[in-house]
């Protein structure tokens, strides 16, 4: 009798050894895994700029890719830093696809010598940003005269309200008047205007609400000289 309570007894005290073991292993094992999972994010949490260009000098009227990786899921904002200090919005949102097409416009305080940096950000946490490591310059425009067109706005994102007056904001390097198309998809609704200046002001009306549009400005000599809105902006009904 005394034999059988203490095999009984040896036997429960080696099972309950095992279950201890068993539940220290399922701790460090849990504790393991949201080690990772906290170092993992911690890794993803900060974007980094790759590179505005291939070169350290930038040149106006040219287009550059900003690149960049890392950081979190969702939209991001873009800014030109210019010594330490916002320089310009190059964009309010983007898709987080680590490539955005930039072109630089000629504005007079776009020129300064290894000053500017590339910042991005996330739009969902703003914690999360990032800057170029190296700052480049840039450069007035001094390649040979060609006939340039750049649409600044609409370039897409935008949300236009039907029934007020909306401005079109383009650059150029020619005197001769502009056409400007509007299209719903890849749909044409004709030529709205054609006109001289670099900022177009007209009324949003009798086109179709809640849809997608890109606008496409030519000159109106040289139609292969044109630019289109780099991505769609909305037209929301009401005017208000």
């Amino acid at each position: 009798m005394i034999k059988i309570k203490s095999f009984i007894f040896t036997k429960l005290i080696k099972n309950i050894f095992i279950l201890s073991v068993n539940i220290l292993v399922c701790c460090a094992l849990i504790l393991n895994i949201n080690s990772c999972k906290k170092d993992k994010k911690t890794e993803t949490k900060v974007f980094s700029v790759l590179s505005q260009s291939s070169s350290d000098t930038l040149m106006q009227c040219h287009r550059y890719d900003i690149k960049w990786e890392g950081g979190v899921e969702g939209d991001v904002f873009i800014n030109l830093i210019k010594n330490g200090i916002l320089q310009q919005v190059i964009t309010n949102s983007t898709h987080n696809d680590g490539k955005f097409s930039w072109y630089v416009r000629k504005l007079p305080e776009l020129i300064g010598n290894n000053c500017f940096k590339i910042q991005v950000g996330s739009l969902s946490d703003n914690s999360v940003i990032g800057q170029s490591n190296a700052n480049f310059t840039i450069i007035p425009d001094t390649t040979p005269y060609a006939r340039r067109i750049e649409l600044i706005s609409p370039n897409g994102g935008e949300v236009w309200s039907s029934g007020l007056l909306h401005s079109v904001i383009i650059e150029k390097n020619f005197t001769e008047n502009v056409n400007i198309y509007m299209y719903i998809g890849t749909s044409s609704l004709g030529q709205l205007i054609d006109n001289p200046g670099d900022t177009i002001m007209f009324y949003c009306t009798n086109w179709p609400t809640n849809a997608s549009y890109k606008i496409k400005v030519t000159s109106v000599i040289y139609p292969n000289v044109f630019d289109f809105s780099d991505d769609y902006f909305e037209l929301s009904g009401g005017g208000k």
